[in-house]
């Protein structure tokens, strides 16, 4: 079955950092003691429309508090964990899938981690927390100065989140006392498990649900944690992480994609464009998506196209790349977005230029 797809962002931004659909969370390190998350009122939304055959559907995300976390950095460290609600609704019958990573597609450079929390937002800076040592397959207790997520596995797992995270713990207790079992707690659970976040490039599905939702729309409970000791001074962390909603519409002949121009020259440099049927605002960077050309006659003749720029014309992503130098032939132009599942593929000839 072909599939028309629906994507949008919604970003959720730690210790300040304010963009377009951004919320802040805070994680302060203090000389106080640990204090309670603190709400900020500020309702952050986002939905997209597809329309298939005259009927539309919609699908949007929201979260409605910015988050505050307070750290005491004492010498042996301390533990505080945030707790962050994702609410999703959609009219769509297919659904939806619900994908998490930091805004970040790489590291800033070779000592700096495009997946830390750095004081006041200064990227080049020495003082950061550091992603913790945990995955989603694999998640882990915190050490001292690093940050982590985590969803809540075992018998207390949501709906729709995959079984990749039943190696999480099944109880979280946030800083404010409050557990995911819905009882209360006066202290944090110090042995709970968590995940780095992920780079924008291997972003990983969080929900997938595979009907529409009531109108009170289907939660996500993300639980982000910090430990800190006195080494680092006090101040504010920030890094930005990103929700994408994503919406499944079966309609027939549309999982394809259609080039242009459908003839290139086998000096390379042309400018090529590819309309995909992926339908999204998102704006995808060369580290999440691969445009390889393979000869038909001979595999072993292959060639990247590297992309330029990532666009949406009436919701269709369009990209746009660089075409390679390549003999003359008949070839296959293949597209992959893989942290979203989605490729493609499509013929192509590529021509001498100039005079025969």
């Amino acid at each position: 079955m072909s599939t028309k797809l629906g994507l949008i962002t919604y970003q959720r931004a730690f210790l300040g950092a304010v963009s377009v659909f951004g919320v802040a969370f805070l994680v302060a390190l203090v000389s106080a003691s640990i204090l309670a998350p603190k709400s900020q009122t500020k309702a952050d939304s986002l939905e997209f429309t597809t329309d298939v055959s005259g009927i539309s559907y919609t699908t949007s995300v929201i979260s409605a508090d910015n988050l505050k976390i307070n750290l005491n950095a004492t010498p042996r460290g301390d533990l505080a964990i945030a707790h962050d609600t994702i609410n999703t609704k959609t009219d769509n019958p297919s659904g939806y899938q619900l994908y998490f990573s930091m805004n970040q597609s790489t590291d800033y450079d070779a000592s700096h981690p495009g997946n830390a929390l750095y004081k006041d937002g200064n990227t080049t800076s020495s003082n950061f927390v550091s992603a913790g040592s945990g995955s989603v397959s694999a998640p882990a207790e915190l050490t001292n100065n690093t940050w982590g997520f985590a969803l809540v596995g075992g018998a207390n797992k949501q709906t729709g989140v995959p079984d990749t995270f039943s190696n999480f713990n099944d109880i979280y207790v946030d800083s404010n006392g409050n557990s995911s079992t819905g009882a209360t707690h006066q202290t944090v659970l110090e042995d709970s498990k968590f995940a780095a976040v992920p780079l924008r490039s291997a972003a990983v599905k969080v929900q997938e649900v595979s009907e529409p939702t009531t109108s009170a729309g289907q939660n996500l409970d993300v639980y982000y944690a910090i430990k800190a000791n006195n080494a680092l001074p006090s101040g504010e962390y920030i890094g930005v992480v990103n929700y994408y909603a994503l919406s499944d519409t079966p309609i027939s002949n549309l999982d394809a994609i259609a080039l242009s121009p459908s003839e290139i020259s086998s000096d390379g440099g042309e400018s090529l464009r590819i309309i995909t049927s992926l339908y999204s605002s998102h704006v995808f960077t060369s580290q999440e998506v691969t445009i390889t050309l393979t000869n038909k006659t001979n595999s072993s003749i292959t060639g990247t196209c590297t992309l330029d720029s990532s666009t949406s014309v009436t919701g269709n992503v369009v990209l746009t790349c660089t075409t390679p130098a390549l003999e003359v032939g008949d070839y296959t132009v293949s597209v992959s977005i893989p942290s979203y599942g989605k490729s493609w593929s499509k013929d192509i000839s590529i021509v001498k230029s100039g005079p025969a």
